[in-house]
């Protein structure tokens, strides 16, 4: 059993890293795009009369049966369909068709999750990391 003063610490300390997590993270928000075919464009411009033109560089592909498996492309990030959210419809924004500037409508949309494969080769090392760290940590107040 720990002694009065320890658990006060801890209990501070609890306390002051909640308000601290608490005061400084931030929601995560939707990012804006416009979808045509399978791709969503990210990277926007607005133009003169308000509507949203989008360039034909920065785009994700979207699906939704990726899985990351040994089939998927890992160079490629993909938006899952069930993270597409349509915006609304008096949003007008422009996607690039062809060259010479051409341009057609998209829909507007938000998109919240972006997935990259390549990630899932990584996470056992991950999980050895903060195994090793809770270990250490348990070892060190259980002896306290």
């Amino acid at each position: 059993m720990l002694p009065v003063n320890k658990m006060k610490k801890r209990s501070l300390r609890s306390l002051v890293f909640t308000f601290f997590f608490l005061v400084f993270s931030q929601v995560t928000l939707a990012t804006p795009g416009c979808r045509f075919g399978a791709n969503i464009y990210y990277s926007m411009t607005i133009d003169a009369d308000g509507s949203e033109r989008y360039d034909s560089k920065f785009y994700k592909q979207v699906d939704g049966s990726i899985d990351c498996t040994a089939n998927a492309n890992k160079t490629i990030q993909y938006v899952l369909l069930s993270q597409v959210t349509t915006r609304a419809s008096s949003i007008v924004c422009r996607t690039p068709f062809g060259g010479g500037g051409a341009f057609l409508r998209g829909v507007a949309i938000n998109f919240t999750t972006v997935y990259q494969c390549s990630l899932d080769d990584y996470i056992w090392v991950m999980v050895i990391a903060v195994g090793g760290i809770a270990f250490v940590m348990l070892r060190k107040y259980q002896l306290a």
